[in-house]
């Protein structure tokens, strides 16, 4: 059982350095060899991963699928250095792929509209309106995570070459975002607004009237204020600023 301990360490290093951030899955796959152990297996089976997937009765289908998919993707990687490892069909547990609705597609004249009222959002320092004002524009024609967006330090900004560097993208990634002469001019406004109210705000571009970094969890709910503001109403549809990568 050490050497199954020592491949799942081995395992999960392997598929991190991938970019896989497999949060919560060494509980997972701990508590699944602790199920071997009690079984008396030293090596994976489809029956001890269908057995170990479907134990907490208070899971619906489709997370015991998971479950198990967890397990056949360990025994993929295990199969390599110990040939009794079974790996368990995808076929023991189907479940229905997830509904995704379609994403809203804003209309160049609704991200008009959204920025301009954004721009007119009112704060005591004045810098609201401008930050929202120019990070839903920087989305909308960059086509940035939102996450990306409000992680960009000053020192990311390379205006002479009309480029944005993002750091640590999706899977630890980074990559350079070319960007049009209008957004630079854009950006450059924002810059001296805040440079000017904030000077002591630190690498962070995009920042809160507290002179912080703005979060992502803040962004969601200002546009959906603005939204109802500027009467962009999506039958049925709850707007989240990803709409902005469509």
């Amino acid at each position: 059982m050490k050497t199954l301990e020592k491949r799942l360490k081995q395992y999960l290093s392997l598929r991190r350095s991938m970019g896989f951030k497999l949060d919560g899955v060494d509980g997972l796959l701990g508590s699944f060899l602790a199920f071997m152990r009690e079984r008396g297996s030293g090596a994976i089976t489809s029956s001890l991963a269908l057995e170990w997937a479907t134990q907490p009765t208070t899971c619906t289908p489709r997370r015991w699928a998971v479950r198990l998919c967890y397990v056949r993707h360990f025994a993929e990687f295990l199969i390599a250095f110990d040939q009794r490892t079974e790996i368990p069909s995808c076929d023991l547990l189907p479940y229905p792929a997830t509904h995704r609705n379609p994403p809203y597609l804003f209309s160049p004249a609704e991200i008009a509209r959204l920025i301009k009222g954004a721009a007119r959002l009112r704060s005591r320092r004045g810098l609201l309106g401008s930050t929202y004002a120019t990070l839903f524009g920087l989305l909308a024609v960059t086509g940035m995570r939102v996450g990306e967006a409000v992680k960009l330090d000053l020192a990311d900004l390379d205006l002479a070459r009309l480029l944005l560097h993002v750091r640590h993208a999706k899977f630890g990634k980074s990559r350079w975002v070319p960007i049009h002469s209008t957004t630079r001019k854009a950006l450059l406004v924002y810059k001296e607004k805040r440079d000017r109210l904030y000077p002591n705000a630190g690498p962070h571009f995009f920042v809160t009237e507290r002179g912080c970094r703005i979060t992502v969890g803040t962004v969601n709910p200002v546009l959906r204020q603005l939204c109802d503001q500027v009467g962009i109403e999506p039958a049925g549809r709850r707007i989240s600023v990803h709409a902005f990568r469509h």
